[in-house]
């Protein structure tokens, strides 16, 4: 699947249908591809800047990272890692898990993580991503995202595009701690 888009007389698209799907975004030319092996360097260079730019107290690691590559190549209905480009350079990625709602009765798509590269935010590049995402899962009955409260840009980002504050608590449980 060479690029990211969405295109059919019905404006849906299923998780396998894509097409080269470019927005000129402030003199950029935006395109979202499905991560290659060959964005791996890239891929892991924005990880690591982005846990140190917004740590959530838990490490990542190299190891963490190739898991979630691998992850994403061979489970692509589970997860998708999407590149950002800005023509040839990756500027950006963001990362997609799929899971379903019962109470809110549907498919529910949630941003695990959307990086943007320093020099390259504050150009709608973030918002351009999101409105691509939710143009592409037309099927979905809700969007998530998530960001450390501390993550006032993001915050911001995320609510001047529709997201709004849940309600619930998320909580966490690390099924690899030790039960004393």
């Amino acid at each position: 699947m060479e690029s990211y888009g969405y295109n059919n007389s019905q404006g849906k698209i299923s998780k396998c249908e894509y097409y080269l799907y470019n927005t000129v975004v402030r003199e950029m030319d935006i395109v979202l591809n499905h991560y290659k092996e060959n964005d791996f360097i890239d891929l892991k260079e924005m990880i690591f800047e982005l846990y140190d730019e917004d740590p959530t107290g838990l490490p990542i690691t190299e190891t963490n990272i190739i898991k979630t590559v691998n992850e994403s190549m061979c489970h692509p209905e589970k997860i998708q890692i999407i590149m950002i480009r800005n023509g040839e350079e990756n500027i950006g990625y963001g990362m997609l898990n799929f899971s379903w709602s019962n109470e809110n009765g549907g498919d529910v798509v949630n941003i695990d993580e959307l990086y943007v590269k320093k020099g390259y935010r504050n150009n709608q590049v973030g918002s351009n991503f999101i409105k691509r995402i939710m143009e592409t899962y037309t099927n979905a009955v809700l969007f998530e995202i998530e960001t450390t409260p501390s993550n006032k840009g993001a915050l911001k980002l995320y609510m001047n595009n529709g997201f709004e504050i849940s309600a619930n608590t998320h909580l966490i449980y690390k099924a690899n701690q030790i039960q004393e």
